[in-house]
């Protein structure tokens, strides 16, 4: 009688390690890696085409609600980013961005990425002067309901880009134009 219940605990202990194992992904969410990247990046490329067109509204639904974006000189949480893309200096008329993603890392349950590169950026200033710059950049992107969104973001000037003092001519991006990934 023990023999009996023994087998039937390891039967469905093995039933249920089965059936957790052949279990379907959810239809949403991508199959692998490749897949998780590809999707990433996916997020970048409109992350960038949004920003060139001016598209603010574009930019922001990319970020998820707990976004933080950190730089040089100051930390901004999603409504400070959201505040500052709104503002009519968030997106300069005119701005040009250009990401360039170098390497990512999905983390193995499909929930966060890690990514970084380097952007160059240009614009017109208020002042009509030209802007330009160059940065690198690491993000974190979490899939939020199958649906990945960039959640952290930390941009800082390239080796070898100087951050003028308040008031100079400047040649780089100012470090309160928000979220210029």
């Amino acid at each position: 009688m023990r023999a009996d219940r023994w087998t039937a605990m390891v039967v469905a202990l093995a039933v249920a390690m089965v059936a957790c194992e052949t279990q379907e992904p959810e239809a949403d969410a991508p199959a692998d890696v490749a897949d998780h990247e590809a999707a990433v990046e996916g997020v970048r490329a409109a992350y960038e085409s949004a920003y060139n067109t001016g598209d603010a509204e574009g930019v922001i639904a990319l970020y998820d609600e707990d976004f933080l974006e950190y730089t040089s000189e100051n930390t901004m949480d999603y409504a400070a980013v959201i505040a500052a893309l709104r503002d009519t200096t968030g997106i300069p008329p005119g701005a040009q961005l250009s990401i360039t993603t170098e390497d990512m890392t999905v983390a193995e349950a499909g929930d966060y990425a890690f990514a970084h590169g380097s952007t160059s950026f240009s614009a017109t200033g208020p002042d009509g002067a030209p802007i330009s710059g160059n940065d690198r950049w690491m993000g974190v992107f979490r899939n939020v309901d199958g649906e990945w969104k960039l959640h952290r973001l930390a941009i800082l000037p390239a080796v070898g880009t100087t951050i003028p003092a308040e008031g100079e001519p400047t040649d780089a991006a100012p470090a309160d134009t928000a979220s210029a990934m």
